[in-house]
C-alpha cells in the first residue's frame, strides 16, 4: 500500500510524541514496523519524507552513493543505511576491470 507524504508525516509526528513504534501503529492502524522505521530514518536524515512508495534517485545521487559505498568498504547493510537508501533499491554489479576484484553496489533508479 502506498502512503501519502502527509500520512507518513502524521505517523512520524505521533512516533516522536510516543517514542513507541507499536503505540504509533496501534493508534493509526498503519504502517508496518519496518515501514515506520524506514520513514523515521529518512526523516532524520533529510528532514522530510517522500510521498508514494519509493523515492526516485537522480543519476548524480546514484553516482554519489556508489562512490561512497565503494570507498567506505563497509558491509552492504551498513553502507545502505549510511546513505539512507532502502536495501530493496540496490543490486550487485561488477565494477569495470581494473578498479577492484570485488563487486560493489549500485543504486537502482526507480521508474
Amino acid at each position: 500500500m502506498a502512503f501519502t507524504r502527509e500520512e507518513k508525516l502524521k505517523a512520524i509526528r505521533l512516533y516522536l510524541k510516543t517514542h513507541s513504534l507499536g503505540e504509533t501503529i496501534r493508534q493509526l492502524g498503519y504502517p508496518s514496523k519496518g515501514a515506520l522505521h524506514y520513514w523515521l530514518q529518512e526523516y532524520k536524515q533529510t528532514g522530510t519524507v517522500h510521498g508514494g512508495t519509493k523515492p526516485r534517485y537522480s543519476p548524480q545521487q546514484r553516482e554519489a552513493a556508489v562512490q561512497y559505498l565503494f570507498k567506505s568498504r563497509m558491509s552492504i547493510k551498513k553502507s545502505v543505511k549510511a546513505v539512507a537508501y532502502p536495501l530493496s533499491n540496490v543490486r550487485w554489479i561488477t565494477p569495470p576491470i581494473g578498479l577492484c576484484c570485488q563487486p560493489f553496489i549500485a543504486i537502482v533508479g526507480l521508474k
